[in-house]
């Protein structure tokens, strides 16, 4: 009989191992709650990360570059939105004082706009590099928009085409080369990992110009007259001008305490 008991308290011995060594089953109401803990976590820290990154100054600096530019793009279309066609237009307030204005002499307002900057936007890199700076440049090109603005408001109130034609080769001698120092000064504040982002916003608000022209400026023309209009375009341009004043502080302060490195001219 004592061989059985020691038999027996054997098998009990190894039972017990048995139980010890085998794997314990996960319960699934704790892999789910620490599921849930590490998306929330996840999505705790790409909140941040977002934060983070649009707390950047450079973001600012776009942000100003973009209404620094909106000015122009909201008023380039000038000619087609409400150039004309019946109703309130510049060709109706043209022939209301007995003064002659075709769909030729309204297209050739783009072409006055364009005609100077085959060359001009050739050498508007040369400009900024080597004699007026990128600053300078952002400066007197945005004085040259607003100005352009200016004489087309006025143009149009005094229906006089010569001064139209003048204040639209103004206009475009100054917004395409503030598109050369835009796109340069995007580039000295971001990176390889985020240039393309830049552009690409810069483009999206480029467009959103354009579109709220043709959304805003005939109802208005249509309800208060083409001045009203075109006096609403000659604000933003001014205030794309003051935009423009704000980025050369801006880049200006931030070059001088390293943030980015300093322009080609003053290197």
């Amino acid at each position: 009989m004592p061989a059985q008991d020691n038999y027996g308290e054997e098998m009990d011995t190894q039972s017990n191992f048995e139980k010890l060594e085998a794997p314990m089953k996960p319960d699934d109401s704790d892999t789910t709650d620490d599921e849930d803990t590490i998306s929330t976590t996840a999505q705790g820290s790409l909140f941040e990360r977002f934060i983070n990154e649009i707390s950047h100054l450079r973001w600012r600096v776009l942000l100003l570059s973009c209404l620094c530019m909106f000015g122009q793009y909201f008023m380039f279309d000038f000619p087609g939105s409400f150039g004309t066609g019946p109703g309130n237009t510049i060709q109706a307030s043209f022939e209301a004082q007995g003064k002659e204005y075709t769909q030729e002499m309204n297209n050739a307002l783009y072409s006055a706009y364009s005609y100077p900057n085959v060359v001009l936007a050739f050498f508007g890199g040369v400009l900024f590099d080597k004699y007026l700076g990128l600053r300078r440049g952002v400066l007197l090109f945005s004085a040259l928009v607003a100005a352009g603005a200016i004489l087309f408001y006025v143009a149009v109130v005094s229906t006089n085409y010569p001064l139209l034609v003048t204040s639209r080769v103004i206009f475009g001698m100054g917004a395409e080369s503030l598109n050369v120092a835009q796109n340069t000064m995007t580039a000295r504040w971001f990176g390889q990992s985020t240039i393309s982002l830049a552009f690409g916003m810069i483009i999206a608000f480029s467009r959103g110009g354009s579109s709220l022209n043709f959304l805003i400026s005939p109802p208005l023309a249509k309800s208060s007259g083409v001045e009203a209009a075109t006096l609403l375009g000659t604000v933003f341009c001014v205030l794309s001008a003051l935009f423009g004043i704000m980025l050369v502080v801006v880049d200006k302060r931030a070059t001088d305490r390293g943030i980015v490195p300093p322009e080609s001219k003053d290197s």
